[in-house]
């Protein structure tokens, strides 16, 4: 039976790890990742105008309950840690319907000036875009 290996310590090691194979997750990432499409943009779009949309929904159906039901209660400190949970929750789903509904915004004006210089004579706008069956670097020249 052979014996395990051990290192300066004396520790018997079960194995090893080559790390130099390993990719980092940004080398890996990058080398995945295809330029946005009009298809692509506008899908993210749609999908987040649907969770804004839902947001805002449950946004005004908190608020309003929270207005239909005052607080009872004699003690000032009650009052107002009461007062505060329900502004956190009404500004949570409020940011939330910010937070998306820019979002798809966003993205939809992103497929917009991607199909405005698909069709113009603009240069590509991301790193590896293809023009005239050659893929385009845009780098910045310094003068």
């Amino acid at each position: 039976m052979a014996k395990p290996k051990t290192d300066v310590s004396g520790i018997p090691q079960s194995s090893t790890i080559d790390l130099s194979k390993e990719t980092s997750p940004s080398q890996s990432d990058e080398s995945s990742l295809s330029p946005p499409t009009v298809v692509k943009c506008w899908t993210g779009s749609l999908m987040g105008g649907v969770i804004a949309y839902g947001c805002y929904q449950m946004t005004v159906a908190i608020a309003t309950t929270y207005a239909a039901k005052p607080l009872l209660s004699h003690s000032v400190t009650t009052l107002n840690i009461a007062v505060a949970v329900r502004t956190l929750v009404v500004g949570i789903c409020a940011l939330g319907t910010g937070v998306f509904g820019l979002s798809a915004l966003g993205l939809f004006a992103l497929g917009i000036q991607i199909l405005w210089r698909r069709t113009s004579s603009h240069p590509p706008l991301f790193l590896g875009d293809e023009l005239d069956g050659k893929f385009v670097i845009n780098l910045p020249v310094r003068g």
